[in-house]
């Protein structure tokens, strides 16, 4: 009698901190079909893990060194073919929405029990579905009604202003640099204050790096 061979789901983790980061490791090192095969701590690292060791999921937190947004990093991430999972403690339901619109597989909440979600997560998003952890799906929800009148909140162009605001250009040196005029630089800048429930370029900034965003250095 033959016997059935067990497939190990090997996954890969990247996240700046270490507490999180420990902890994630020992919940999937509880499941005995789940190893993880290697972490990581900054974007370049995590890119030749995937390459060099072709993870089944990839665990993000949302902050890596080296990443502009973790919008971004999914979609660098989804071009090597990996099912990925995002975990974050600030929930917001827009940022949800772009992520997905760049591949995302999964994402949760860390103020969920994720000792229950994580192996369910994964297992559900190898079958080919999204799985978000219930406080995810409801700020998901949220921002999908109240928001339905506004465009992706940071789509490429709106990012590349986002990212210069935070440099400190105004708006006349980002229509220069984005050849798009200085009205439709302040359209998407009131477009991502209004988003992010920001008055100022300051608390916008700081809203942003708070969501994964940006990258503050």
């Amino acid at each position: 009698m033959s016997r059935k061979v067990e497939v190990v789901i090997k996954v890969l983790i990247g996240m700046e901190a270490d507490l999180t980061l420990v902890g994630v490791q020992r919940v999937v090192a509880s499941d005995p079909n789940m190893r993880v095969i290697a972490t990581a701590r900054m974007l370049d690292d995590l890119l030749d893990c995937i390459t060099t060791q072709q993870p089944d999921v990839v665990i993000l937190g949302k902050h890596l060194y080296g990443s502009e947004s973790v919008v971004n990093t999914v979609r660098l991430i989804k071009a090597y073919g990996p099912r990925v999972i995002v975990m974050g403690g600030l929930i917001n339901g827009l940022l949800i929405r772009d992520m997905l619109n760049a591949g995302l597989d999964s994402y949760l909440c860390t103020s969920d029990d994720l000792r229950l979600l994580l192996a369910k997560a994964i297992k559900t998003i190898l079958c080919g579905r999204l799985y978000l952890s219930p406080t995810a799906t409801a700020e998901y929800h949220q921002a999908t009604r109240d928001m339905s009148d506004i465009d992706t909140v940071c789509d490429d162009e709106a990012l590349a202003v986002l990212q210069r605001l935070a440099c400190g250009y105004d708006a006349a040196m980002i229509a220069c640099e984005l050849g798009i005029g200085k009205r439709r630089v302040y359209r998407i800048r009131d477009k991502l204050r209004r988003s992010f429930g920001a008055r100022t370029n300051e608390h916008l900034i700081a809203c942003a790096a708070a969501e994964g965003f940006l990258a503050l250095q």
